[in-house]
């Protein structure tokens, strides 16, 4: 699984002159903040209740009912808090994404520009501008 926080991108297509990379696949289902929040959440309350049964942390107590209600809201809460977390690392991945590809579009004209520009002189040596 590759770095989102990886400046270069693997996305890119290697065929291409263009610098401006590919667009991304669809994420996967584990990239989905959804799906993340759900697991998280469900985790979560699963190792509450684990920890309880075999007393990590204080003396051993058995699973009732109103325990295991308490365990699952405190895993949905964390994966409702979970799920706010992934969206604000999507929504900041997302505006570096294309801060990055509008910089390259740029250096990509700005060369392209000067590609033309090299061309013509080397074509009118005697052309002076």
């Amino acid at each position: 699984m590759s770095d989102p926080e990886d400046p270069r991108d693997p996305n890119r297509d290697p065929d291409s002159a263009d610098p401006v990379p590919a667009e991304p696949d669809k994420p996967s289902l584990w990239q989905v903040p959804v799906v993340r929040a759900v697991a998280n959440g469900a985790f979560f309350a699963v190792m509450l209740c684990v920890i309880q049964v075999f007393g990590i942390f204080r003396e051993a107590q058995s699973l009732d009912d109103e325990t295991i209600a308490a365990n699952i809201v405190a895993g949905v809460v964390f994966g409702f808090v979970m799920y706010i977390v992934e969206l604000w690392r999507w929504h900041r991945r997302g505006k570096r994404r294309v801060a990055d590809r509008n910089t390259a579009a740029a250096e990509a004209a700005r060369r392209t520009v000067e590609d033309r520009l090299n061309q013509d002189q080397a074509a009118d040596p005697d052309d002076r501008r």
